[in-house]
């Protein structure tokens, strides 16, 4: 009876007693309770940045330190005139990095390649181009101008894919940008809308 109580008692405290187990996501050696980047490895010691990655293995994490580059070589490259108006407000990579696109207040957006040299006009909007965005795949580009221009076109030749809001804010449409999935775009206009377009059927 007594072992039988005894037996009891024991697993009864088993049961109810808490088990701690120490969490390392990222495999430091410092637990995530107490480290300040849980999910990156490092080996930082300061209070701020505890097992933060530290590239110079000084204890101190690199997010805790400026970095400072000494440009003292760096020269122009290319300087393009007269091609986007007078003043240029859109400017974009293309996703694979071989070419740039760029509009101004002459309404028009032209592609460069990766050393600044003229490819050629893309396409005309309705006022000055205000941004441009590529899509997630490079296959297109949104552009957004004055007088309320926001317009799908092919990258390559600048054909019309999509007219989103030609005509629809008399001020402008400024901001574009396309979702990580490319399944919508989100446009900003002048009169306080904010609208995003289904990219499958554009509605």
């Amino acid at each position: 009876m007594r072992k039988a109580v005894l037996l009891s008692l024991i697993m009864l405290g088993v049961v109810i007693t808490p088990i701690s187990t120490a969490t390392d996501s990222d495999g430091d050696g410092v637990s995530d309770e107490i480290d300040m980047c849980p999910y990156a490895y490092g080996s930082a010691t300061s209070s701020v940045g505890f097992g933060c990655p530290d590239s110079d293995g000084d204890g101190v994490a690199d997010f805790e330190q400026a970095i400072t580059y000494d440009w003292n070589e760096a020269i122009r490259e290319n300087l393009v005139y007269n091609t986007l108006g007078e003043d240029v407000y859109g400017l974009t990579w293309a996703i694979n990095n071989t070419v740039y696109y760029a509009g101004g207040d002459n309404n028009e957006v032209h592609s460069f390649d990766s050393f600044g040299n003229h490819l050629g006009q893309l396409h005309t909007m309705t006022g000055d181009i205000y941004d441009i965005e590529p899509s997630p795949d490079g296959s297109m580009l949104v552009v957004s101008s004055g007088n309320g221009g926001c317009m799908v076109i092919n990258s390559t030749t600048g054909a019309v894919v999509a007219d989103l809001w030609n005509g629809s804010t008399s001020g402008g449409v400024f901001e574009v940008s396309w979702s990580n999935d490319g399944s919508m775009i989100f446009a900003g206009g002048y009169d306080s809308k904010l609208v995003w377009f289904n990219a499958t059927d554009w509605s």
